[in-house]
């Protein structure tokens, strides 16, 4: 799985895949990601980060516990938490 991951986002299409990711993500736009300045230099300017420091960011971002257990909402807009 992680080298799956680490393909995706040292491409152009993974830059976008990164910032479509951080777009939705409640925790970074609130400040309470817990990798924030690398997320911000990712999400900001992609084209200074090299391809592995890109896809360093990418694995954090795609197994962030935070994100994985944020409430999500079905459909019908019933509250879907992780777990319960």
């Amino acid at each position: 799985m992680n080298r799956k991951i680490t393909e995706i986002t040292t491409s152009k299409d993974g830059d976008a895949m990164l910032a479509h990711r951080l777009d939705s993500c409640p925790f970074f736009f609130n400040r309470q990601c817990p990798y924030q300045a690398k997320m911000e230099r990712a999400y900001l300017i992609p084209g200074l980060l090299t391809a592995s420091e890109r896809a360093d960011c990418g694995q954090k971002c795609m197994s962030c516990s935070r994100y994985k257990k944020r409430p999500r909402y079905g459909s019908s807009r019933l509250r879907i938490v992780p777990g319960e």
